[in-house]
């Protein structure tokens, strides 16, 4: 196999992309949650979770600095 390129078959991300959608979705139904309630501590938890996610899935480009 060629470095970078994807193996043979289904996306390796597939089942990993759905159990994003379903902690979006869940997150999506906690938003609204009282502070200091168990609610917004799962909700903080699915935030992280996703964050880190997709940092992995969709890493960000290096940035260049910007001119002065």
């Amino acid at each position: 196999m060629i470095a970078g390129t994807a193996p043979a078959g289904p996306s390796p991300w597939k089942e990993a992309d759905e159990m994003l959608t379903l902690l979006i979705k869940r997150a999506a139904q906690l938003i609204h949650c009282r502070a200091g309630s168990a609610e917004e501590e799962e909700f903080n938890s699915l935030a992280n979770a996703i964050e880190a996610y997709e940092m992995k899935r969709w890493p960000a480009a290096p940035r260049k600095a910007a001119c002065r």
